[in-house]
């Protein structure tokens, strides 16, 4: 029975959100709607709410903690198609036209994660206590494999499972994660809290070996790099989602300062995406539109030069 009305609640949720969806729809706000996104982000949450449901967890730290993470997943994702399809297929106005608009669509997921995870910080009562029963293995097992389907679903939907593997990136990632879990026990802490800073330092260095390998093929960026550091930053988010959530079941949860590794996921991605999108300077744009008015008063002086030498060669002509 409680299976049922916590299902319930998750379609109202769902209800909710597809109605405030048309509302900015309606209002002109319809660049800031994207069902993918959500898709990525809330459907994932509906399993991990079941511990706030029926564990007696704190809603809104839930959502404080994953909004966040979720949103970067969804980004990485969505960064991952646009390198594949934009920067290995041939440039043309149609293609570099649509590239601002799918980087906006990309960046759509933080947007929501983020915005998630603000207002439950903003909402959760940190003065009071919350008496969290343990997750038993089976739920955790079928809440995983919920979360995982639809980490896979947007994967399916876009370029396929092939694209988004890199031996390299798996390779790294689970060598830090077996570092730390074998030296959990100098470190007096828990496996789950050991995967969780493995995730961390596994996407730092992804991002600075892309780094490396985007500056030594030169200044133009390679599909190899970004694809890279794609995928082992999203590599490390879902392993820390799903320690997020193994630690329910090995009753860490509590001692595990989720807001802070929050915090170094974030600055590890924003890092990324203003190398990936930064947009150009105040001193920059100054100096195109300078270059623009000149070009075009130069364009103006070589039309009125070619008119009159037109209106000559039409004069000489009449007169031979």
């Amino acid at each position: 029975m409680a299976v049922v009305k916590y299902i319930g609640w998750c379609l109202l949720v769902i209800f909710c959100i597809v109605l405030s969806f048309s509302i900015l729809e309606i209002t002109s706000l319809e660049y800031l709607v994207d069902v993918a996104s959500a898709q990525v982000i809330v459907l994932p949450l509906c399993f991990f709410c079941w511990i706030s449901y029926t564990k007696g967890e704190s809603f809104n730290k839930i959502l404080m903690v994953l909004g966040i993470p979720l949103g970067l997943i969804g980004v990485m994702i969505g960064i991952n198609n646009q390198a594949m399809i934009l920067i290995t297929s041939e440039p043309t106005l149609a293609s570099l036209a649509k590239s601002a608009a799918a980087t906006s669509v990309g960046l759509i997921c933080a947007i929501y994660g983020g915005l998630l995870s603000a207002i439950a910080f903003f909402l959760h009562d940190k003065t009071k206590t919350y008496e969290v029963a343990k997750v038993s293995l089976v739920e955790t097992l079928i809440i995983m494999s919920g979360i995982i389907f639809f980490w896979i679903l947007p994967i399916i939907q876009s370029l396929g499972i092939s694209e988004f593997i890199d031996g390299v990136a798996f390779t790294i990632l689970s060598l830090f994660c077996c570092l730390a879990v074998f030296a959990r026990s100098k470190n007096d802490r828990g496996i789950c809290e050991s995967l969780t800073d493995a995730a961390i330092y596994s996407s730092v260095l992804g991002v600075v070996i892309g780094l490396a390998t985007w500056y030594s093929s030169g200044v133009n960026p390679t599909v190899t790099s970004i694809r890279f550091s794609c995928l082992i930053i999203m590599y490390s988010l879902m392993v820390y989602v799903l320690a997020y959530l193994f630690s329910y079941y090995t009753s860490e949860t509590k001692n595990i300062n989720f807001s802070i590794k929050n915090w170094h996921l974030v600055e590890t991605s924003s890092f990324f995406l203003f190398l990936m999108f930064a947009p150009i300077s105040i001193s920059d744009y100054l100096y195109n539109e300078k270059e623009n008015i000149e070009q075009k008063a130069i364009e103006t002086e070589l039309r009125v030069e070619i008119k009159n030498l037109s209106e000559r060669l039409a004069a000489i002509e009449k007169v031979s």
